[in-house]
């Protein structure tokens, strides 16, 4: 059974969710459900980012067609540009 939810402060929120607490813990402390937890966090204007965006591995390779080291762009760039664009 739910008890009346606690009145959340906009800035406890976002502290809370600036030190990494999950939002299903923050809307068991307050009582609310999560969903609405989420909703109240969004119109507030904080945002989590959850999945981090995975950096690109820059690295040098050498070129499959020519043979010349490039600057790859990742793990499946195999071929330097002018490589990629020449047509046979």
């Amino acid at each position: 059974m739910r008890t009346k939810a606690i009145s959340a402060p906009a800035r406890e929120i976002k502290d809370l969710v600036e030190a990494n607490f999950s939002d299903q813990e923050i809307a068991d402390f307050y009582g609310y459900a999560k969903k609405s937890l989420i909703a109240r966090r969004i119109n507030l204007g904080v945002y989590r980012m959850e999945k981090k965006v995975k950096e690109i591995e820059k690295t040098h390779r050498l070129c499959l067609k020519c043979k010349k080291l490039f600057y790859s762009k990742g793990k499946g760039n195999r071929l330097c540009y002018p490589c990629s664009r020449a047509r046979y």
